[in-house]
Parts: structure tokens; C-alpha cells; sequence
């Protein structure tokens, strides 16, 4: 595929169309009415209503996942799976660490050691009253992921492989050069993998799109206005950079700060101060090309607080923890019992 080599490309993998695939058929957070009309009789009927049954069990959106979100989207994107047989040992990988209780079977997969080392920890009544009756829906569901694969490949994945193939290489050819550096030169930061992509998907034409499955991987819906997908790729990869400079913080304040309950708001104010920092950065970058702010995350005022606050040489982790300040200054008055 042309551009694939470069530092940053959009690209084409089997393992996530297929996932998205059976995302978009259980409307688990993804909606496709021209796809289903066309894929919806793709796998039996009694597979497709437990997957319905359960799709709120698989979805995500934003920093909500339900409890199969990590394992049955995220995970096996991650390792693009194309084989039954590979799919099929992750998930007896996982089998085997949830019977014998014990992570070290699973370790290999894991995307996020600390998280999934907490679940095999929990106390012996968690464990065998919330865990254990959820492994047994979960492994129904693994087994439809692993049994629909090949009919997949060999039936859709031929006819819609070539159209966002064509599609990538055509967004390729517009990146803007040198995004990486233009970013660690404005914050100061290094981009630690090296190499960022963006693998396209071609269900779920209404659903979560720009997923970070990884500091170097993105998924995103393959069809949306070319001028859009190319300012949200400057703005994915400044997620990225930031991330890893930012991740404590940002945990520390999800478990202290107060939700904001506004009409039209996400609330998660540590998400929102990220996602709106990254926005206004974004636009320094791409002289304000086109902004990715979104309005869900309070983005005008925040815009207005990091504009203030602003200074070339001011840390962005200081930018972003004082301009949350100021944020909760105008939201919550008075601000008494915030922990910032």
C-alpha cells in the first residue's frame, strides 16, 4: 500500500474490519443502516440475537467501556488476529487464566497489565458472584467471534477490502509532512513509538470512531469528509504524544474531580481538559485548519482558559492541571471540597 512506510499512514487490517464487523451487526455502540441491509443475514440467527442480547456488555464510547469492550474490541484489534486458530488460543489464553485464577496465563494479551492483574484479585465473593457468571456469557460470545471468521474473509472482506484500500492510499498522499515532529517541538515531548497509523474500518458508519488501541494505533471509520479525517490524524497523534506524560494525572483526577451535569456535556472533566487540550494544540499546529474541539467537551470555554494561560514555554501537564482549575472555578462556585 502506498505511503504505508512513512512515520504516520492510514492502513487496511483484516483483524479490525472483521471485529467492527460483528460490532455493527449486534449494534454494540456501532450502527450501519446501509451495511446491515446488505451483511445483517451473515451469521445465524441465534448467534446474531446473543449478540444483540449482549451488546451492551461489548460497547464503548469515550472513557465508558462495558466489561467485554476490552477484550473482545480493543485487544484483538490490537493483535489483528486473521485466523480462527489465532483467535481461538487468545481466547483459551483467557479460559485458562479466569479456571485456574491466576494472570500470568493471559499475560501475553494484555494490553493493560494493571487493570487486568486487578480483576483476578478481587475478593472470593466478587469473584464468583460478578466475575464468574459473566465469563460464562463471555465465552459464548468468543465463540461466535472465533466461529464467524472465515466466512467473513472469504465472503466479505473480498468485496470491501479494495474500496477503503483505495481510500487509504488516496488520505496517504494528503498527510501533512513532518506531523511528529511539530508535535514533540510544541510540547516538548517525545513521541515514543516511532511510527502512528490509523487503520481503516468499513462497518459502523455511526459509532465510536478514532478508538486508541494503542500508542501507535488508531481505528477509524474509513468514509468520513477527507479534510476531517486528516486534522483528527494531527490531533490523534498529539493524543498519543501527550498520553504518556499525562495517563497518572489524568487517572488521579477521574477519581477525585466531580462530573459535570450539564445538558450536552460529557462530564468527565479530566477527559475533557485532555481531549480539549490536545484540540488546542491541534490548532497552533494546523493553523486552525479546522478545529477538533467538540462542544460535548466544553471545548469554547476551555479553548478560552488555555488561550490565557498559554505560553510557549509552559509545560502542557501545567497548562492542563491549571487550566482544570480554572475551569472548576467558573463550573462549581464555590469550588469548596475539590481536591485541586
Amino acid at each position: 500500500m502506498k505511503g504505508i512506510n512513512q512515520p504516520v499512514s492510514f492502513s487496511v487490517e483484516f483483524g479490525v474490519n472483521y471485529i467492527t464487523h460483528l460490532y455493527t451487526l449486534a449494534g454494540a455502540g456501532f450502527e450501519d443502516k446501509s451495511y446491515l441491509e446488505k451483511y445483517g443475514d451473515s451469521i445465524i440467527k441465534e448467534e446474531l440475537e446473543c449478540l444483540k442480547a449482549n451488546a451492551h456488555l461489548m460497547s464503548f464510547l469515550r472513557r465508558d467501556h462495558g466489561p467485554f469492550a476490552g477484550l473482545l474490541y480493543f485487544t484483538p484489534s490490537y493483535f489483528n488476529f486473521t485466523s480462527q486458530d489465532e483467535f481461538a488460543e487468545y481466547l483459551h489464553s483467557w479460559a485458562r487464566a479466569v479456571k485456574q485464577r491466576d494472570f500470568a496465563l493471559f499475560e501475553k494479551y494484555s494490553l493493560n497489565t494493571q487493570n487486568d492483574i486487578g480483576l483476578f484479585q478481587v475478593d472470593d465473593d466478587t469473584w464468583e458472584n460478578q466475575v464468574l457468571p459473566l465469563e460464562k456469557i463471555f465465552t459464548r460470545l468468543g465463540r461466535i467471534f472465533v466461529d464467524n471468521l472465515d466466512s467473513y474473509k472469504t465472503e466479505i472482506w473480498p468485496e470491501v477490502q479494495p474500496i477503503f484500500m483505495h481510500r487509504a492510499e488516496a488520505l496517504n498522499t494528503q498527510i501533512q509532512p513532518n506531523l511528529i515532529n511539530r508535535w514533540e517541538e510544541i510540547t516538548g515531548y517525545k513521541f515514543e513509538p516511532g511510527k502512528y497509523k490509523v487503520v481503516l474500518f468499513f462497518a459502523g458508519a455511526d459509532g465510536p470512531s478514532w478508538n486508541n488501541v494503542a500508542l501507535h494505533k488508531n481505528t477509524a471509520f474509513y468514509n468520513h469528509d477527507a479534510k476531517h479525517m486528516l486534522t483528527m490524524l494531527s490531533h490523534e497523534i498529539g493524543i498519543h504524544t501527550l498520553l504518556p506524560h499525562f495517563r497518572e494525572t489524568i487517572s488521579d483526577f477521574e477519581d477525585k474531580l466531580p462530573d459535570i451535569t450539564a445538558e450536552n456535556l460529557y462530564g468527565n472533566v479530566s477527559y475533557m481538559a485532555f481531549e480539549s487540550l490536545a484540540a488546542f494544540y491541534n490548532e497552533k499546529i494546523l493553523k486552525k485548519a479546522q478545529s477538533t474541539g467538540q462542544a460535548s467537551n466544553d471545548y469554547p470555554l476551555f479553548k478560552d482558559i488555555y488561550d490565557a494561560l498559554y505560553h510557549p514555554k509552559r509545560q502542557p501537564l501545567d497548562l492542563y492541571v491549571k487550566g482544570i482549575r480554572l475551569y472548576l472555578d467558573k463550573k462549581i462556585a464555590p469550588r469548596d471540597g475539590v481536591p485541586l
